[in-house]
């Protein structure tokens, strides 16, 4: 293969890569989110045609970098706990590792372990991890520590990139027997769409809890009904626009 062939087939890669990373599974799926032509990106994810014209709108649309998609360059890698070396985010200063998929401050392969108890709020002075919704910030918290697995563990089990999971320490009674008290629990931040009823982490302003949705049938506007799987505690119902949802229960660690 020429040299030209393997560049293109190279890039290719990348921008496939970039669109998983994003949350989008197939190329189709990001190509009627952005409202791009579908047979143009499609020859542009495999291979037949180059995209350095079009490499700006892709990053921005992953939340990827120019540099990465046509050269493979990737920020530098820097340590989780060494304040020094963090970069800071422009809004309010926060400090972050992560924010909407990127990993601007955890090694290929560390999997961000989040305080899920935000009562004592936000360390400024340690890494964190901002959740995004529709583009904007919806909160933070803290990252306790990082945690390793094989990446076909990640992938074959947890099925997403380690790079989109996070992990919370569960507190309390209110998922069992399903999730117990003290389960460290991985969620796959690429799916936050309830569409299909299922159990994922929520956002509720000073903190992270987990929950059983499913979407109201015939509401309007939208309602979700969140669940607990232990009977005793009652299941309620809010408005789809008022649930901010960090990600789907992908798995869990327990010693019990």
């Amino acid at each position: 293969m020429a040299k030209s062939q393997q560049d293109k087939a190279a890039r290719a890669a990348r921008l496939r890569r970039a669109r998983e990373e994003a949350g989008f599974e197939t190329a189709a799926d990001a190509a009627a989110r952005f409202g791009w032509v579908p047979s143009t990106y499609a020859a542009h994810e495999n291979g037949q045609n180059g995209y350095a014209n079009d490499a700006a709108k892709y990053a921005k649309a992953f939340k990827s970098s120019v540099a990465f998609l046509l050269e493979g360059e990737r920020p530098p890698l820097i340590s989780s706990f060494d304040p020094d070396a963090r970069p800071e985010r422009a809004d309010e200063g926060v400090q972050a590792v992560a924010a909407g998929g990127l990993r601007s401050g955890l090694a290929e392969g560390e999997i961000a372990h989040l305080d899920a108890n935000l009562g004592a709020g936000l360390a400024l002075d340690a890494p964190q991890v901002a959740f995004e919704q529709n583009g904007n910030t919806i909160g933070a918290a803290n990252v306790l520590g990082t945690w390793r697995l094989p990446e076909f563990v990640a992938q074959r089990t947890l099925r997403a990139p380690s790079r989109r999971i996070h992990i919370v320490e569960c507190t309390g009674d209110s998922m069992e027997p399903r999730i117990m008290d003290g389960d460290f629990v991985f969620i796959d931040e690429t799916k936050i769409n309830p569409s299909m009823p299922g159990i994922f982490a929520l956002w509720e302003g000073d903190g992270i809890t987990i929950k059983r949705i499913e979407i109201v049938a015939n509401s309007s506007p939208v309602r979700l009904r969140l669940i607990p799987e232990n009977e005793k505690y009652s299941s309620y119902e809010q408005n789809a626009d008022e649930v901010r949802i960090i990600g789907r229960y992908a798995g869990r660690f327990t010693t019990r």
